[in-house]
C-alpha cells in the first residue's frame, strides 16, 4: 500500500547455560537487538530496510572444545545491514 510505514524492533535474549557438561566455558547471557523500517511505493511494491545484531554482540552460541587456556567455538552473526525490495501483482 502507497507510502504505509511499518517499524518493526525485535529482541532476543538467550540466558547463560554451560557449553557442555563440566565445561569452564559458558554461552549465553546475551542481548540482541533487530531492527526493520519499510515503506510502500505505489501499489505493488515494498523497500524494507533492517540491521540485524543491532549492537554488534559478540555472544556464545556453543564451545564444546573450551578449556580454561582458550574458548573455540561459534558466535551469533555480527552487525548486518540490508536492503530489500518486495513487489507483488
Amino acid at each position: 500500500m502507497t507510502g504505509k510505514p511499518t517499524f518493526e524492533v525485535a529482541h532476543f535474549y538467550l540466558s547463560k547455560a554451560p557449553t557442555a557438561f563440566a565445561a569452564a566455558a559458558e554461552r549465553g547471557g546475551y542481548s540482541k537487538f533487530d531492527v526493520r523500517a519499510s515503506i510502500g511505493i505505489g501499489e505493488n511494491f515494498r523497500i524494507l530496510g533492517f540491521v540485524n545484531n543491532l549492537f554488534d554482540k559478540k555472544g556464545v552460541l556453543s564451545a564444546p572444545f573450551a578449556d580454561s587456556f582458550s574458548v573455540l567455538g561459534s558466535i551469533i552473526r555480527p552487525r548486518t545491514y540490508g536492503l530489500r525490495a518486495d513487489w507483488h501483482l
